[in-house]
């Protein structure tokens, strides 16, 4: 985050007399430079940031609905449970990038309808996974003694089902943003991401494609910097899931 602002050169000057240097130190292009000069060290930074608060932001929206969803189907079970889960499975089968690229024409590139795009097709899976554990939350004894004593089924959602389910959700968050930042980096690299100035690192990569005949780096930077990143929070949710199915762990 703070990386920007820790080397001498701006993400979108352009040097015309450093065209495509390779990385190096004495030059201060740590990772090179790109066809108009500009620092590749920065740009990727920069580019990194944007990524993740796309991913952050397309993680609470998947968080948010996912958790709602699936915790009210799961609570309240039967037909409406039924009825739900086939409204998803419709939402599902529909074909994701064909509409995306719809409404990015429609309403213009925006980075919160993108946001908004990636979220709720990430919420999909969350929804299944926490509706079955709600379903499975409330057969047990806790909750059935609960609706003996007459509570009803918002009482049961919010003090029992949503507690209960806030630990695999946090685990599936930790999984659910490198998919948004996965599923936004192949957008960009298809030219449906953000307008400039703004960058993310599929933009990056696709201006790297250009360019990898005579600069590869320009692609190997923020390819390398993607990867890492998605395997930190691939590592980060294996921790976390770890760590709630340990005995004695709510």
């Amino acid at each position: 985050m703070v990386g920007p602002w820790l080397r001498p050169f701006d993400a979108w000057h352009t040097d015309w007399t450093q065209l495509q240097i390779a990385p190096g130190i004495t030059h201060g292009h740590w990772l090179g430079s790109d066809a108009i000069g500009r620092d590749v060290f920065v740009r990727t930074l920069l580019a990194g940031r944007v990524s993740l608060l796309l991913g952050f932001g397309a993680g609470a929206i998947a968080l948010l609905f996912g958790l709602a969803y699936g915790a009210l189907a799961g609570t309240l079970g039967g037909a409406i449970e039924r009825l739900m889960m086939r409204a998803l499975d419709v939402v599902s089968a529909l074909p994701f990038l064909l509409i995306v690229v719809l409404l990015l024409t429609l309403f213009g590139r925006s980075g919160v309808l993108l946001v908004v795009a990636v979220g709720v097709y990430a919420c999909i899976d969350l929804a299944r996974m926490l509706r079955a554990e709600a379903a499975r939350l409330r057969v047990l004894p806790f909750v059935q003694a609960a609706r003996a004593l007459g509570a009803g089924p918002w009482w049961l959602l919010t003090r029992h089902i949503v507690p209960n389910l806030l630990g695999f959700a946090v685990v599936y968050l930790s999984l659910a943003i490198p998919q948004a930042i996965l599923v936004e980096s192949f957008l960009s690299f298809l030219g449906l991401g953000l307008d400039e100035p703004s960058v993310s690192l599929g933009g990056l990569l696709a201006e790297g494609v250009q360019e990898l005949e005579d600069a590869p780096w320009v692609l190997l930077a923020p390819g390398g910097f993607l990867a890492a990143l998605l395997i930190a929070f691939t590592l980060l949710g294996d921790a976390l899931r770890a760590r709630l199915q340990r005995p004695g762990v709510a």
